[in-house]
């Protein structure tokens, strides 16, 4: 047995999350002294610490703690249980059963006899503690399937006494007021996960912030579970409840949550885009001042030059990237489903670049060198939705009449980076291409779901926010195949025609890809939490691209592709990001 985590939710039956009281205890042991190491615990607390922080606790946490520190933690923890509404233990770790007694194990333990149980943590005592907090318990045990250090002790018992090392963890029964539920049935052992989570792990981080009912929270956990395991592992619930309790997000990028009152309907998502306005309505495009960039707000836009894109702010925040457990037959390379912490507001690219704005940029530098490297070789497809809008005309630069706004498309990564180099030089501002976790971040915008209008039972909604390869493209290209819907556009739609996502950015799916700054993975294994670009142990000659385009049917806030650095014929564009902290 490898893994055992506990969890303990408190909730109140009424009452604001910022009029409650939350505290969570996070503890993860991966670093065992005595027995070989195991990796899940430590990436397990952390990204519960954070998604608990993003609901409103207050965390108190440690990775790989001996006895001493561990009972250290517990007692300042203990302490705070009295005089809160809200509470939460959680830890991952080895655990073993002993005569239907369950332990935590500190990094520093060791087990020659009975007599070392007395260096492990009772799972008893901290209910115990638990049950001094004001509303409800609910306790999580994932126990894993592999502990040499319970295997060794077993050995070395009498053969009377050998039997009381039992395999998984001991069954708790759940008092009145508490939920107590385990990764699998009572006695037997659980799947660690090839990923950065075990299973049970990955799909409380994707289910817990729900805006459904806890009990209903934790059955459909119980069932993604079962799913993920290829129904090899089904956890075991014990619902001790009185009343409707819920545990959402109301607030965009994951702000404080509400617990509502019994019977209650959950708060719904949010479901419209942010309000979006200029900043200092009539101000002239120019670089801001460093008093402007500290007084911009979320949702505000600006433009720093005449032909620079239009940016809006975008709040800093915290996501679950990739696949989630609700995706069906998701690809290895949205895998895992992590957490990333964007610590920052941002100002994001309103729309894709446009052609216009290219040929500024080409006109600008084409007097100090070839532009040939910007722009893939074969720029015009026959019979496609496709083509370069830019030509030459003498020292200028000018678009085809008609597709001004237009987003440019056959752009290397040269020529995307080359483009973003200008624009800070221009403006003397930090310009630069999106990372691949800050574009997912982006649109997502709050969104939970696949796509961030709902998930693909919801399809018939992708051409009111994609230009997609629709039945107004088969019109015109009887041959493709189409989405059953229609967005108006058989080619290239101009920028900002269709529906902005949460928020306020337009053509993040379809149109035409767009490169992002990190180096080509075949997954999310050591991928980046602070949602830095991720460019080393990579084949950086490819790069990733996102968002899809007009060639693709239903393109995904969570869909991976990758296009070499100077590839041949291109279907990409450019969207922006300027830092502002």
């Amino acid at each position: 047995m490898r893994l055992l985590l506990a969890l303990i939710f408190v909730f109140i039956f009424s009452g604001a999350a910022n009029a409650q009281k939350r505290i969570a205890l996070v503890v993860g042991n991966s670093a065992y002294k005595n027995t070989p190491a195991i990796p899940n615990p430590e990436h397990d607390a952390e990204d519960m610490a954070a998604t608990l922080k993003r609901l409103g606790f207050e965390i108190f946490s440690g990775t790989n703690l001996s006895k001493s520190a561990m009972e250290d933690l517990l007692i300042r923890f203990s302490r705070e249980v009295k005089s809160s509404d809200v509470a939460l233990a959680y830890y991952a770790g080895h655990g073993i059963q002993f005569g239907g007694v369950n332990y935590l194990v500190p990094i520093d333990a060791k087990l020659e006899d009975e007599a070392d149980l007395r260096r492990l943590i009772r799972v008893d005592d901290i209910m115990s503690d638990l049950q001094a907090a004001k509303t409800l318990r609910i306790l999580v045990l994932d126990a894993c399937r592999d502990n040499p250090l319970a295997d060794g002790l077993r050995r070395k018992l009498e053969r009377s006494r050998s039997s009381f090392v039992q395999q998984g963890l001991a069954k708790i029964d759940s008092p009145v007021g508490t939920i107590t539920a385990y990764a699998t049935q009572a006695g037997r052992t659980a799947e660690d996960g090839s990923g950065r989570n075990s299973p049970f792990t990955r799909s409380i981080l994707a289910r817990i912030a729900d805006p459904t009912e806890i009990g209903v929270t934790f059955r459909r956990i119980a069932s993604d579970v079962y799913e993920l395991t290829n129904k090899q592992q089904l956890p075991e619930l014990s619902i001790s409840l009185v009343g409707e309790l819920y545990l959402a997000p109301n607030s965009v990028a994951g702000g404080p949550s509400t617990a509502s009152p019994p019977g209650a309907a959950a708060p719904p998502p949010v479901s419209e885009p942010r309000p979006i306005k200029a900043f200092k309505e009539g101000r002239r495009p120019s670089a801001l001042s460093s008093a402007e960039t500290m007084a911009i707000k979320v949702g505000e836009t600006f433009r720093e030059c005449a032909q620079c894109p239009e940016l809006v702010v975008i709040p800093a925040g915290e996501f679950m990237m990739g696949a989630s457990p609700d995706e069906k037959n998701p690809s290895r390379n949205k895998l895992p489903f992590h957490t990333v912490k964007i610590a920052a507001k941002l100002a994001v690219g309103r729309f894709e670049v446009t052609n216009a704005q290219f040929a500024a940029f080409l006109t600008a530098v084409a007097k100090s060198g070839s532009i040939d490297s910007f722009v893939a070789p074969k720029r015009a497809e026959p019979n496609s939705h496709f083509n370069f809008r830019v030509s030459s005309g003498g020292p200028w630069y000018y678009v085809d009449e008609g597709y001004e706004d237009h987003p440019v498309s056959f752009v290397t990564f040269g020529g995307a980076t080359a483009y973003v180099e200008w624009l800070a030089k221009t403006t003397g501002k930090p310009y630069r291409l999106l990372t691949e976790a800050e574009w997912e971040y982006a649109a997502r915008a709050t969104s939970k779901t696949e796509f961030y209008y709902g998930t693909e039972e919801d399809w018939k909604q992708h051409c009111d926010y994609a230009n997609v390869s629709d039945l107004d493209a088969r019109k015109k290209y009887p041959k493709v195949r189409a989405a059953l819907c229609n967005d108006g556009f058989p080619d290239l739609a101009p920028v900002g025609k269709l529906k902005p996502n949460l928020f306020g950015l337009h053509d993040v799916y379809g149109n035409v890809f767009e490169w992002v700054l990190d180096c080509t993975h075949d997954d999310y294994n050591g991928a980046p939490s602070d949602g830095s670009a991720w460019t080393k142990g990579a084949d950086c000659n490819n790069r990733i691209i996102r968002g899809g385009s007009i060639n693709y049917l239903y393109v995904s806030s969570t869909d991976r592709f990758s296009a070499s650095y100077d590839e041949d014929k291109l279907n990409v564009g450019i969207r922006v990001v300027r830092a502002l902290e």
